[in-house]
């Protein structure tokens, strides 16, 4: 059989909840580190702050790898989105998508009043496709320094 060589075999991307005590665990907390404190001596204590071991955490694993990150908070009627984070060989593939969709899901599931992240400046539009809208001045994060948004959503009751 020959093989044509435009072919491409595309492997499915498995989007899972997991606890902080699973391999795949680490593997996400070392992509986000990557991602986003990358160099800086307390990356560590930066990704441990008060929400981490009291939120949800949803990755994307393609072929055992962990290529994508979602983390969420459920405070009284209002879920907090963070620290979400797509690997660059792996953007604009719809994982950053799809892990925002499982965490709207899991919000609706939870009968969520409000939704609300700090997004980076370079995903305004991203956010804003799923409806969130921009609340207040832009700031620079007291953990990198790279400017800010926060934003929110209030889901439909329907």
């Amino acid at each position: 059989m020959k093989c044509n060589r435009n072919t491409t075999i595309l492997t499915a991307v498995a989007y899972k909840f997991i606890t902080p005590d699973t391999l795949q665990y680490q593997a996400g907390v070392a992509l986000r580190i990557s991602l986003f404190f990358e160099g800086m001596p307390d990356a560590q204590e930066l990704i441990n702050d008060d929400f981490e071991n009291k939120s949800l955490h949803l990755v994307a694993i393609k072929e055992d790898q962990i290529i994508g990150t979602g983390r969420l908070y459920f405070a009284t009627n209002t879920a907090i989105i963070s620290q979400m984070t797509v690997a660059p060989d792996f953007q604009h593939q719809k994982i950053g998508q799809n892990i925002l969709q499982m965490l709207l899901k899991e919000c609706k599931t939870h009968q969520i009043e409000k939704i609300t992240l700090s997004a980076r400046v370079t995903a305004l539009d991203f956010y804003a496709k799923f409806g969130f809208k921009a609340i207040g001045d832009t700031y620079p994060s007291v953990k990198t320094g790279v400017l800010h948004q926060n934003m929110e959503l209030i889901p439909n009751k329907s």
